[in-house]
């Protein structure tokens, strides 16, 4: 076949759109995926932390306390990756998950 021909050109021009229409939609759906997934953990983490401060307390010495009612499993699992730590003056309360450890201020 000749590239004068009407049927090769259409032929080339078609697979070209649909390549580009492709890529296209897979740049598209990789941004709205990595945008639905930040979304996700961001609303995860404000949800966490909204109830850890709901269950914070002081001691009258100004210890800071968390109650045991524990807003996730992972708090309470060593080396879960899901960490929390309160620091003040008085002393520090953390999350089980830490174990022995304590975060950078």
């Amino acid at each position: 076949m000749k590239l004068r021909s009407l049927r090769l050109r259409l032929l080339l021009a078609a697979a070209g759109a649909v390549f580009i229409a492709m890529l296209a939609a897979w740049l598209l759906m990789t941004i709205l995926f990595a945008r639905h997934i930040e979304r996700r953990v961001v609303d995860e983490l404000t949800r966490n932390a909204m109830q850890l401060i709901a269950h914070l307390s002081t001691d009258a010495a100004g210890t800071p306390h968390v109650d045991d009612a524990t807003v996730d499993e992972r708090f309470d699992t060593p080396a879960s990756g899901l960490y929390w730590q309160l620091s003040t003056a008085n002393g520090t309360a953390r999350s089980r998950s830490l174990w022995d450890n304590s975060l950078p201020i």
